[in-house]
């Protein structure tokens, strides 16, 4: 299976488990994502996501930027990745 785009409400459910969480601010239809750096910390790496409507499909490159920004593997994502 290749990398594919996903919705946002999936692609927030892959990241649960690494700690992603949706963040304060962002200007207008911006959604900023953060993985902190402890349980009850704010601070981490971050990154901004333009989100028009409410359940918007991301780019598979969006994500792929994403998760090499955050420092999270691929196979988070799309689990046939697991094998490169």
């Amino acid at each position: 299976m290749s990398k594919s785009p996903l919705r946002f409400k999936d692609l927030l459910k892959a990241l649960k488990p690494y700690g992603v969480k949706v963040g304060r601010g962002g200007k207008g239809s911006e959604t900023i994502l953060v993985r902190p750096l402890s349980e009850n910390s704010t601070k981490g790496p971050q990154f901004t996501i333009k989100k028009h409507g409410a359940n918007p499909e991301i780019s598979w490159r969006v994500i792929e930027a994403l998760l090499e920004n955050l420092g999270i593997p691929e196979h988070a994502v799309w689990p046939s990745s697991r094998d490169k």
